[in-house]
């Protein structure tokens, strides 16, 4: 009964791992290698049981050593696909001998009969005639050694993992087939009868028992996870079962003497709630429990990328982006380190951050710089042999490095990348998996991009220093530039005033002698003279008002230009700058007309630089119209202001410069053609006159068709009262 119970359970836990393989890709072949391995497994299982039951039924024992064969047979292909052993010449030998096998197994030559004795309940094994029986025997070995051949040539195209995968299935088949052999055929065949047939379901048990063990511990077929969830449902399955059953037996032993029907309602209705309560905090319990036993190394990939985007969102300084990504990659996916190294640039030196110190060897950096931009693949494991990667992997090991990956969007030969990423064997001492792999290349893809942008961020954070230190040089440079040329300008105000005031007495001199002679007190001067004399005056005045312009922009620029206000009779000092260029307005045929409203009052302004402005505005009306033309002088009184203003129809100012017009030095185009002598402060000194008493300036102006300028006062601002 107990070899029937194991026999039972062996197949149900056969059964249910090749279906959970198959499921995961039915059209693989190695899928369905291990399902028809199965499949014969079970079979050969299930003959057994039936042997035991009928008691020893010649047929059945016939059955079972066929049955051995094809097992025999199926775990080579298997062992085939998943040691990627693709030569036939093997497989059709062996399937020519699992043929014959079958053959001679079913024939009568090699098992005639099967006897029971009751005392000593054992089979006894008749050997037929050994002549078959032994090429039987020799085919089985045969094929069972083939396997392992198959499973050594094909080991070089296997990674670490899989190969480990393989040595413990394959070690568990071979020993199930060893163990077959010696208690059921060898041990017969010499003694003549046996007492090991229990045996049989022993062997399927350890067949089982190691097959869980490589899916457990080493991941095989992929199918650790759908186990590790099948596990935890059947114990949630098992301890509400037990549970409610328990409940259910105390309560009735208890409670349900009288009212069987009601209390069992009642009772069963309790169950129901309670189980309905506490299914899932049961499930996640398990959950927990069987992801630590099954995934001590696992992690949630997920979470980890959600962890990795805030820390590329967050972050552009690039060191701490590495720190934080080797943190985070040494934490989550539980390897001893990670580090992050960045090749150096032409502005950037080289960076290694990481949560362990290495001192690498620089030989071994530059040869493995040289190494890797080879490779077709950005990873390099160092428990994974591959082609052309023998060297990278020797110097892996070196520093205990068990994986490397190029940080490098698309792996291709010759292109090194931004930098690399080294890590650690995983703590619980579990291979990489391919999956693995793919998680970190795609981490690294993400972090090439982050890496790039960090660097371009540096490189805008040096720039800008280099800019300012360029800026401050510039800077100071201009200062002591400026400095230089304040004091040019100050020895350039010191000469106009030191110059002006020396030429303005000989001027006043020749301008006094130059009226008394126009006047006749020298004697009467011929016409012809007097035209020169009267030129001469001009000139003079001319150099009078232009000394006084320089003065007082040598003032303005030394802060010694003061508004001195006095009661001011505008009208007569209108009036009197007209007189003073009576000459000018005969001497080119001009109609001067002064419009001055009555009742002006008396005003308090700068008397003298008043003056100068009006016969700035009146000269420059003069000069700048053409012989014949009209100049037209206002004096008009409004409610709360005044305006003075100069109305001529001479060239007028173009548009383009009329912006310009009242800065320091500025000539329009067409005045400096009309007046080539010009200096530009005329205009300039007005304004600031005018504006340094509270005033505005009045200018409108149209090419070709003539200007107006002129002042504007509030009545108020400048003290007015009425004239006496």
């Amino acid at each position: 009964m107990a070899s029937l119970i194991i026999i039972a359970i062996s197949c149900v836990l056969v059964a249910f791992t090749s279906l959970l393989v198959f499921l995961q890709n039915t059209k693989g072949g190695r899928e369905r290698s291990f399902l028809l391995f199965s499949i014969t497994l079970i079979n050969w299982l299930v003959m057994l049981a039936l042997l035991v039951q009928t008691e020893h039924n010649v047929w059945f024992g016939r059955i079972i050593f066929a049955n051995t064969v094809v097992v025999a047979y199926e775990l080579f292909e298997f062992l085939r696909y998943i040691a990627h052993y693709r030569h036939e010449n093997l497989a059709v030998i062996n399937k020519v001998i699992a043929i014959v096998g079958v053959g001679l197994a079913l024939s009568p030559f090699v098992l005639e009969s099967l006897s029971y004795t009751s005392t000593n309940e054992v089979l006894d094994v008749v050997a037929g005639r050994g002549v078959f029986y032994v090429p039987y025997l020799v085919g089985v070995v045969w094929i069972a050694l083939s396997s392992v051949w198959v499973l050594n040539s094909g080991r070089k195209k296997s990674d670490e993992q899989e190969r480990r995968q393989i040595r413990i299935v394959t070690r568990a088949f071979l020993l199930f087939i060893a163990m077959t052999i010696f208690t059921n055929a060898l041990i017969p065949a010499v003694l003549g009868n046996s007492n090991l047939t229990w045996a049989l379901s022993l062997n399927s048990a350890v067949l089982v028992g190691l097959l869980a063990y490589a899916i457990v511990k080493h991941g095989f077929l992929n199918v650790r996870l759908i186990v590790a969830r099948f596990v935890a449902y059947l114990l949630v399955i098992f301890v509400l079962v037990s549970l409610y059953i328990l409940i259910i037996l105390l309560a009735s032993a208890t409670f349900l003497t009288v009212q069987v029907n009601t209390g069992f309602i009642v009772l069963f209705s309790l169950v129901s709630v309670f189980g309905a309560l506490s299914f899932q905090p049961l499930k996640v319990i398990f959950d927990r429990w069987t992801k630590r036993v099954f995934y001590r190394d696992g992690y949630d990939t997920a979470a980890v990328l959600d962890k990795f985007n805030t820390i590329l969102v967050s972050t552009l300084e690039l060191d701490e982006l590495l720190e934080r990504t080797s943190e985070l990659l040494a934490r989550d996916l539980k390897v001893e380190f990670a580090i992050c190294a960045v090749r150096a640039t032409r502005r950037t030196e080289r960076r290694v951050v990481g949560t362990k110190k290495i001192e690498f060897d620089e030989a071994d950096v530059k040869a493995m710089r040289a190494i890797t931009p080879k490779l077709k693949s950005k990873i390099v494991y160092a428990e994974l042999p591959a082609p052309g990667q023998e060297k990278a992997r020797t110097l892996l090991r070196k520093y205990n490095i068990a994986l490397l990956s190029r940080i490098v969007g698309k792996a291709k030969k010759g292109q090194e990348g931004t930098g690399y990423m080294l890590l650690g064997a995983k703590k619980s001492g579990a291979m990489y998996t391919s999956q693995d792999m793919e998680f970190i290349s795609l981490i690294v893809d993400e972090l090439e991009i982050a890496i790039q942008n960090s660097l371009r961020y540096e490189e805008i954070k040096q720039f800008s220093k280099t800019l300012q230190h360029k800026v401050d040089e510039a800077t100071k440079e201009l200062k002591q530039k400026n400095a230089k040329l304040r004091e040019l300008d100050q020895a350039k105000d010191d000469f106009i005033s030191m110059a002006s005031h020396q030429l303005r007495t000989p001027l006043t001199s020749i301008k006094g002698y130059l009226s008394m002679i126009e006047e006749g007190d020298f004697g009467k001067i011929p016409k012809q003279q007097q035209n020169v004399i009267d030129m001469a005056y001009q000139s003079a005045e001319r150099m009078v008002y232009l000394i006084a312009d320089l003065l007082n922009v040598s003032r303005l620029s030394t802060g010694k230009f003061v508004i001195e206000p006095v009661a001011t009779k505008l009208p007569e000092v209108i009036k009197q700058e007209v007189r003073q260029l009576d000459r000018t307005f005969r001497a080119k045929d001009q109609t001067v007309k002064v419009h001055i409203a009555k009742g002006f009052p008396i005003v308090m302004l700068d008397e003298t630089k008043t003056r100068q402005v009006i016969m700035n505005f009146i000269d420059n009306a003069s000069y700048y119209t053409p012989a014949g033309g009209e100049i037209n002088i206002y004096l008009d009184l409004h409610k709360d202001s005044f305006e003075f203003k100069v109305v001529d129809n001479g060239i007028g100012v173009p548009k383009s410069e009329q912006e310009k017009l009242f800065k320091k030095f500025f000539r329009a185009t067409n005045a400096k053609k009309a007046r080539p002598d010009g200096n530009g402060l005329g205009l300039y000194m007005a304004q600031q006159v005018v504006s340094g008493q509270g005033g505005k300036i009045i200018f409108e102006s149209e090419e070709g068709k003539g200007s107006t300028f002129g002042f504007r006062f509030a009545l108020a601002a400048v003290g007015a009262r009425k004239a006496k």
